[in-house]
């Protein structure tokens, strides 16, 4: 099946998976809230494009009755990067772009203070060399496109394009929405929505959510003490085009993407993206030090990549479960929501949260039921299973 249908949740064995294995996802799933680690979360599982955990807990404002719906927006922070990364992939797959160039041939202004050779790829790689610089000055701007880029093109780098990767924030996002609207003159959220969003029918998902959608969204909390500033800050910037943070959507509407991309490019008969496209964006270009999580890491383009964990990767290596592979890609954000897929088996995962905890239970929230999934699979091709 090519399209997720959410009117009903599958019989587990029609799918290759043991129905006392998803039992444990949603058990592990209704854990979590009853330890107060969410304060209102949803959960998608699907495999073969066939759904069979379609779930939503708990309240979307604390103080209130207002109760997650399977519908309910949640800000997804840097899931966003996948679906940002996907647009400027699209663009290199009709010719518009070419990940080679410098990021300067379609954005001059770009092309100064050691920016010069820095290149489309390795915008997508976190390699521009300009991973936090001006991040504080910067965020008054958020709000103002023209205002925003401005600054970014006026950085200088932090060390040259290419020599290190250096997870971006923020910067990169910036990056490839400005080549999309110098290549087609149309605003990264337009774009989005148009070529990803509508024909995905992503009909609950916004990059900025407009003020009249905010009521019925999801609030943003923390647990961790060192997540109160974001949280506060994002309960505004949430409403700005911030193209590495601000997509607002339910875990079924990330859900859908992935399964475009399991797909090979095509969801519910429609074309969006070639396989090829897909298979370069969510391989592995890089694997090593990644000097923002100061730990190794994995890269595709736009994607983390699963597989066994690193030597030293001590927080994020097993956000995908720990039977991931390489054929495993996704994003997780802000020690809160998370989608991947694995192509091989034909899963989609999507978890979206509004309570942002520490690094290491957040990791450790992904992967209970990362693990608990891998394990539900009975008809599997993955050897890391036995």
């Amino acid at each position: 099946m090519d399209k997720l249908d959410f009117s009903f949740e599958a019989d587990p064995t029609t799918v290759g998976m043991s129905p006392a294995g998803v039992d444990r996802i949603v058990s592990i799933f209704e854990q979590h809230f009853a330890e107060g680690l969410n304060i209102g979360a949803q959960l998608v599982v699907a495999r073969h494009g066939r759904v069979v955990v379609d779930r939503a807990i708990g309240l979307r404002r604390l103080g209130t009755t207002e109760t997650v719906q399977n519908t309910t927006p949640f800000l997804l922070f840097s899931c966003t990067k996948s679906l940002t990364s996907m647009c400027v992939h699209k663009l290199a797959e009709e010719g518009k772009v070419d990940l080679d160039a410098p990021i300067a041939d379609y954005w001059p202004e770009y092309g100064t203070k050691g920016k010069e050779t820095g290149t489309v790829a390795h915008a997508l790689l976190h390699q521009t060399g300009i991973p936090g610089r001006g991040l504080y000055p910067q965020i008054p701007r958020w709000w103002y496109w023209d205002w925003v880029t401005s600054s970014v093109a006026d950085l200088e780098v932090e060390h040259e394009p290419g020599s290190k990767t250096a997870y971006h924030l923020v910067n990169n996002g910036f990056i490839l929405g400005e080549i999309v609207r110098r290549v087609t003159n149309v605003m990264i959220d337009e774009y989005m929505q148009r070529e990803f969003l509508d024909p995905l029918g992503m009909a609950d998902s916004y990059l900025g959510i407009p003020t009249d959608q905010l009521a019925r969204a999801s609030e943003v909390y923390w647990s961790a003490a060192d997540q109160r500033a974001p949280a506060l800050l994002f309960r505004y910037a949430r409403q700005a085009v911030i193209p590495a943070a601000t997509l607002n959507a339910p875990a079924r509407d990330l859900a859908r993407f992935y399964q475009m991309m399991i797909n090979g490019g095509e969801y519910n008969g429609r074309p969006i993206l070639k396989k090829e496209t897909i298979d370069y964006a969510t391989k592995i270009h890089y694997t090593g030090l990644d000097e923002t999580l100061g730990e190794p890491d994995r890269w595709g383009m736009g994607f983390g990549i699963g597989g066994p964990q690193l030597e030293d990767q001590r927080i994020y290596g097993n956000t995908y479960g720990r039977y991931s592979t390489h054929n495993t890609f996704g994003h997780g954000g802000q020690r809160s929501s998370i989608g991947w897929g694995d192509k091989s088996e034909n899963l989609v995962i999507a978890f979206t949260t509004n309570n942002m905890i520490d690094d290491v239970g957040s990791t450790k929230r992904q992967q209970d039921i990362g693990d608990a999934v891998w394990e539900a699979l009975t008809d599997h091709q993955n050897p890391r299973l036995g």
